[in-house]
């Protein structure tokens, strides 16, 4: 590791723990935030930025998972069956991210993903009619988690995206109350960024200043967040997830 630079790795704490109070309420900003962050505001390469959130993603959203769980927000069978295919893809799609850098740059792989998320939630929150009913899970649904694995484990593995896009299908796929839906995405993603930031490591893809102020910052971050996220009404919880992706748009297309 290079010299420290005091100043730069408060400012990653800092980051980190911003990052962190979103993730904890929402699950949503570790790729769309965090990532852009470190891009906008520290001017990390987009490889560098990937695969640094990815690792300091993985403790936060191991930390925002435990916190859901004691609230039994995550629905095991769901997340055991969303990554029994998520993990293998999402190592694969970061050993890869370099190529796939030089085919489609990742600043428009995230650009694109925020905007079908924003898109898709508006749908779901503001179009689709109805309140949230008990969740069951049923065959279809059982067929399609392994499906949505693999897709959501390759953009995970590439982008280090995990929190809003699986925010989104478990929403309005799988048709999963939000709380639910928060913490089943803390699970699968916390598992599933540990492999691709293995593969990141081994690809060369760290900046591990960054890392040293982002974990700090994002573990307690998340840990807050998560601890009062039931407390918070489903509307500004849905409204909070709609602002922060607009907000991660504006950051990565300015």
């Amino acid at each position: 590791m290079a010299d420290i630079n005091i100043v730069l790795l408060l400012g990653f704490a800092l980051w980190g723990a911003v990052v962190g109070v979103i993730v904890g309420f929402t699950a949503v900003g570790i790729g769309l935030l965090g990532v852009s962050g470190l891009m906008i505001i520290f001017g990390l390469d987009p490889l560098i930025a990937v695969g640094s959130m990815g690792i300091a993603g993985f403790f936060l959203m191991l930390s925002g998972a435990v916190q859901h769980k004691k609230n039994n927000n995550i629905h095991i069978p769901v997340a055991l069956m969303t990554a029994v295919t998520a993990v293998p893809f999402s190592y694969i799609a970061a050993s890869f991210s370099e190529e796939i850098n030089e085919i489609i740059p990742l600043r428009f792989i995230l650009g694109g993903i925020i905007i079908l998320s924003v898109v898709l939630l508006f749908y779901r929150y503001f179009i689709m009619k109805g309140d949230e009913t008990p969740f069951q899970f049923s065959k279809w649904k059982k067929f399609t988690a392994p499906v949505l694995g693999i897709i959501l484990g390759g953009l995970m593995g590439v982008t280090s995206i995990s929190g809003s896009i699986l925010v989104v299908m478990f929403l309005l796929v799988l048709q999963m109350p939000a709380a639910m839906a928060v913490g089943t995405t803390s699970a699968v993603s916390a598992v599933s960024l540990m492999v691709a930031g293995i593969a990141h490591i081994q690809g060369g893809n760290i900046d591990w200043q960054a890392i040293a102020g982002l974990i700090p910052g994002a573990l307690i971050g998340a840990a807050v967040g998560a601890k009062f996220s039931d407390r918070v009404p489903v509307k500004v919880l849905r409204i909070g997830i709609l602002v922060i992706l607009l907000a991660a748009g504006i950051m990565i297309f300015v």
